[in-house]
């Protein structure tokens, strides 16, 4: 079984294991994955750690009971 038939498999069945599949397989399925992202970085899955610029920051929140 090639990358794209165990990503289609998994596309069918999302609940599917892994462990269903060999060692090759999943590693086929890793390059074919890596190898998206490296032809086209819109597909490339990144984690934010600062928010964006067009993001507001939200201001701190002031308590609505404030006993004067």
């Amino acid at each position: 079984m090639n990358a794209i038939e165990i990503l289609e498999k998994l596309a069918i069945e999302p609940n599917l294991r892994l462990n269903k599949f060999t060692i090759e397989d999943i590693h086929a399925v890793e390059k074919e994955i890596q190898l998206a992202g490296e032809n086209n970085p819109m597909l490339t899955i990144v984690e934010p750690h600062e928010p964006e610029p067009s993001e507001p920051s939200e201001p701190p929140e002031e308590s609505i009971n404030k006993i004067n």
